[in-house]
């Protein structure tokens, strides 16, 4: 299993490490999630916190530092994204060693919100909190424009060299639209406005509503990559239920995002096209590295992989039904005005 080396911590020693490096009260800790981290709640002086833990052998500590040096920047430049903590020894990274294994800790502090993860409540969203979504996430590309370590970080293209090996084994309408998808998006064009520093996994469960403020989290993963992977990533779910809201509730988050970056020029063939790369990112991946009944985001895995290849096959027939409704050519413009 691809996380293999997590399940292999003592989480008995959680509490004790906790109270030690970041004087946790003992009795507060909880594990929240046995994924693709490991994450624990703990409080201080009743204030909460989280802690989250990866294995040396699944995320490189200068990976990692890079990472966390990256959302200090955000967070110092006024981005609504939660405040790294500091450990009583100094650090931001704690190292915890148990026999042959090493696991990497840092701390956060909590933000009180409701995340937006149900595919019911991203349906049910008022515009006004999808615009202010729209507004955020552009603040966020616009912040990393300046981050002067931006090109250490992988490139979202990158993904195409793993899964090369992995579409060869699948059958030859997932192999068409794999090849589809992949060409189109290596012949976008890479200007200023389109392309840079994004989060790399800017779903709804990363995201918390604190009144009508919007703030992202779990920065782990950056990429260099389009802009559009991180506008068109909220709206997966929606597309793979073949949901027509898809439509009605982009056009703000849309709206929102071009008040803040104007510059930038959508089109729905854009958006379509990465929510049908992350169908097959996420199909790809799973299938060939989760071995649990559990999806990494919850629920049965074998339900989640059946809707996202049926998604991926519907795209590779033509019969998605949204494909009949969807508007075409530029999204916005500059006013802005939706078209």
């Amino acid at each position: 299993m691809w996380n293999a080396p997590l399940q292999r911590l003592d989480q008995r020693q959680i509490p004790s490490f906790l109270q030690k490096t970041y004087g946790a009260d003992l009795e507060s800790v909880k594990l929240i999630s046995n994924g693709i981290n490991l994450v624990f709640r703990f409080e201080k002086e009743g204030r909460g916190y989280y802690l989250k833990l990866t294995h040396e052998a699944l995320r490189p500590q200068t990976a990692l530092q890079e990472a966390i040096l990256f959302h200090q920047f955000l967070f110092e430049n006024t981005l609504p994204v939660p405040e790294i903590v500091f450990s009583q020894n100094g650090k931001t990274i704690e190292v915890l060693s148990q026999n042959e294994d090493v696991f990497l800790a840092h701390v956060m502090k909590e933000v009180l919100g409701e995340s937006i993860a149900p595919l019911d409540k991203i349906g049910n969203l008022t515009p006004e909190v999808l615009k202010n979504w729209g507004r955020t996430l552009a603040q966020f590309h616009k912040i990393a424009q300046g981050y002067a370590k931006a090109p250490m970080f992988k490139r979202g293209n990158d993904i195409f060299e793993e899964f090369d090996g992995y579409v060869s084994q699948e059958n030859s309408a997932l192999q068409h639209e794999y090849n589809d998808v992949k060409n189109k998006i290596l012949a976008l064009p890479r200007t200023p406005f389109n392309f840079g520093v994004i989060h790399g996994d800017h779903r709804p469960g990363n995201v918390l509503i604190q009144g009508g403020r919007i703030f992202l989290i779990d920065f782990d993963e950056p990429l260099n990559a389009c802009l559009m992977k991180d506008i068109a990533r909220p709206f997966f779910d929606l597309y793979v239920e073949n949901d027509l809201r898809l439509f009605e509730k982009s056009k703000p988050f849309f709206e929102g995002y071009i008040e803040v970056l104007p510059q930038m020029l959508l089109n729905f063939e854009d958006f379509l096209l990465f929510l049908r790369l992350k169908a097959l990112d996420i199909y790809l991946w799973t299938i060939n590295n989760w071995h649990s009944d559990i999806a990494p985001g919850g629920g049965n895995v074998r339900e989640w992989m059946s809707r996202i290849r049926n998604s991926i096959e519907s795209e590779a027939s033509n019969s998605k039904c949204y494909r009949f409704l969807a508007p075409t050519g530029q999204i916005v413009q500059y006013d802005p005005v939706i078209v």
